[in-house]
């Protein structure tokens, strides 16, 4: 996310507060996957051989003690570039790999997000995306597939501001704001203001989520793409954050700003019928096709009424009909849950 994106709030760390996102609590899905090497000493441990959620654990150990950790923050980075190798970019970014030093850290256990893209970075390294990413803590999951989903969801943002940078650079005449202001302007013209949650009670809490979001075409690209490419893939809590992220971002005002100079990508209505074809047609196989699409309906409906405004409800129900009108009585939910399996990354 850019870092003034304040609509990018439901990837943060520290549920419960009204600043903080609705980030899964990674709960256990399978039983552990219990690795020998964790049975040696921490610093005969090579990071790189352990299964991903023994790496995570021992992350989360070091970085308890300010003795070790710069080697909490090692094994982090290490685990943002394993989980880049899954990823392909989108254009214009070419496609490259990160090493552990291009990896940008911060631990303020305050930061608003877990990842995000400072678009103050990208004039002065146009070419060198892994630079304008800042990950936290929070940005690495024991679901390593959610972990993956979280980077592709950065390097979305990374190929829109790319886009939108590439086109600045291209105008004629060139445009009187500066590379900052400018994004910034763009940024304004895809935001809605600030909606209240509907669902601030118990439920809102243990979810993690805002008090307010800020609708956006710019973030509901990016989950969408996060959801189409890893849904099938993540564990169902985590499927559930998805969902709310698709139904909460969702600009129902600002669709299509009309701008000087616009991200040539950038298009909501794309970008819901990419969400609806995946509804239809899930990328797995038959036979689990139709787990997938009661997980859909389900995380998506319950998403929409729960948190989404009264006074929204008709228009995404209209939007999304599809899936809304998609019936599963309680034996076919509890059965999908039960049947759900990850398909590997």
């Amino acid at each position: 996310m850019l870092a003034h994106e304040l609509t990018h709030v439901m990837q943060q760390g520290g549920a419960g507060r009204s600043d903080a996102a609705f980030l899964p609590r990674a709960p256990e899905h399978s039983a552990p996957i219990v690795s020998p090497r964790l049975q040696r000493k921490d610093d005969d441990v090579d990071v790189d051989k352990l299964a991903w959620k023994d790496a995570v654990e021992l992350a989360e150990k070091k970085a308890k003690s300010p003795k070790t950790k710069g080697e909490a923050e090692d094994i982090y980075k290490k685990l943002v570039v394993r989980a880049a190798q899954k990823i392909t970019v989108s254009a214009p970014l070419v496609d490259r790999k990160p090493t552990v030093k291009d990896i940008v850290w911060d631990w303020k256990e305050t930061h608003q997000y877990s990842a995000f893209v400072d678009p103050k970075k990208i004039d002065k390294a146009p070419d060198d995306y892994w630079k304008w990413i800042t990950f936290v803590p929070s940005s690495i999951q024991k679901d390593e597939a959610f972990t993956v989903s979280v980077i592709f969801h950065e390097l979305d943002h990374a190929a829109h501001g790319k886009a939108l940078f590439d086109e600045y650079q291209k105008a004629s005449p060139k445009p009187k704001l500066g590379w900052q202001d400018f994004y910034l302007e763009h940024f304004k013209q895809w935001t809605e203001p600030a909606l209240k949650v509907k669902e601030s009670g118990t439920a809102g809490v243990l979810s993690g989520l805002p008090e307010k979001v800020e609708p956006s075409g710019i973030e509901f690209r990016a989950y969408v793409s996060q959801f189409v490419h890893f849904f099938h893939k993540v564990g169902l809590n985590e499927q559930g954050y998805l969902a709310r992220a698709v139904v909460l971002f969702y600009p129902l005002k600002k669709q299509s700003p009309k701008e000087k100079i616009a991200d040539p990508a950038m298009d909501v209505a794309k970008a819901r019928q990419q969400l609806l074809d995946y509804f239809k047609n899930p990328p797995v196989d038959k036979a689990k096709a139709p787990t997938i699409q009661v997980r859909v309906a389900q995380e998506f409906k319950a998403a929409l009424l729960l948190y989404r405004p009264d006074a929204d409800q008709d228009q995404m129900k209209k939007d999304f009909q599809e899936i809304v009108d998609f019936q599963a009585d309680a034996d076919a939910k509890k059965e999908a849950r039960k049947a759900y399996q990850p398909e590997p990354l």
